[in-house]
């Protein structure tokens, strides 16, 4: 998978034009930005988690924002 490869050019990603995608792991989505590989691959993302998991996550760990 191939996806804005060419480093040399400027890219404009929109996250209300573009789609999020289901990750493997529960309550999270990611948006590629850059994919160079289809099963090993380099690649850069935006995630994003759900609001039941970001809370979790702050029981377990502790994290107290204010």
């Amino acid at each position: 998978m191939q996806i804005n490869t060419d480093f040399t050019r400027p890219v404009t990603i929109r996250g209300d034009r573009y789609h999020w995608v289901p990750s493997t792991q529960t309550g999270v989505e990611r948006m590629m930005l850059d994919r160079i590989g289809d099963e090993k691959a380099r690649a850069t993302t935006v995630v994003r988690y759900s609001l039941i998991l970001h809370f979790l996550i702050t029981l377990i760990l502790g994290v107290k924002k204010f």
